[in-house]
């Protein structure tokens, strides 16, 4: 048995407090939208951005387990865009941009 609890797919286990693999369901690196004075602050702002995402992928969870799996259909069904640049560019831009996020954390 699955169960999904802040983002997290895991065995159910983990409910009871045991040590079980996880796998993130979702996740989404991002700035905050406010300035904030403490780390707490912070965490409270980031929870309640991800508690919508935690929803959302309750709800696809919950439908694809009871058999409807239209919203995984619409998803499947929408064009991936090509990398800009093609496949040369690709490794470089990453890598690129790894580097400008890293000095920006920084500063």
């Amino acid at each position: 048995q699955v169960c999904l609890a802040h983002d997290v797919l895991a065995h159910v286990d983990l409910t009871a407090g045991k040590e079980v693999p996880w796998v993130p369901a979702a996740w989404r690196s991002f700035r905050l939208p406010r300035v904030v004075g403490s780390t707490l602050a912070a965490e409270a702002q980031a929870l309640v951005t991800g508690s919508g995402t935690a929803e959302w992928v309750c709800l696809m969870m919950a439908e694809a387990i009871d058999g409807v799996a239209s919203r995984f259909d619409v998803m499947n069904r929408l064009p991936t865009p090509g990398f800009p640049g093609g496949a040369m560019l690709r490794s470089p831009l990453l890598a690129l941009a790894m580097t400008w996020y890293a000095l920006r954390d920084r500063l």
